[in-house]
């Protein structure tokens, strides 16, 4: 289990760790469309998510896994939190 800062634009969510793990790892930074990579560096396309009343997950496919993907479970949101994933995910990416 790890916390994260997240920082949220018009075109991607980063993930930056906050919590100390054994294997770390690098910012990660989700894209909702390959159309606009300017001024980013190693952008993974944000697939698909999933909302749930006090949960998001969301699923990425980074290139390293070959077709495999990985998962990011957002936990324990406040109803500010939500609401905001809420709008920020509508309309993108392709829900599960």
């Amino acid at each position: 289990m790890c916390s994260f800062d997240l920082l949220i634009n018009d075109n991607s969510i980063f993930l930056f760790s906050k919590s100390f793990s054994l294997t770390p790892f690098r910012i990660i930074n989700l894209l909702f469309s390959n159309s606009n990579k300017i001024n980013t560096r190693k952008p993974t396309l944000l697939r698909e998510y999933k909302i749930s009343s006090d949960t998001v997950q969301l699923v990425y496919y980074p290139e390293y896994l070959n077709a495999r993907s990985r998962k990011i479970t957002l936990q324990n949101l406040n109803t500010e939190q939500f609401l905001l994933f809420e709008r920020v995910l509508e309309g993108k990416s392709r829900r599960f």
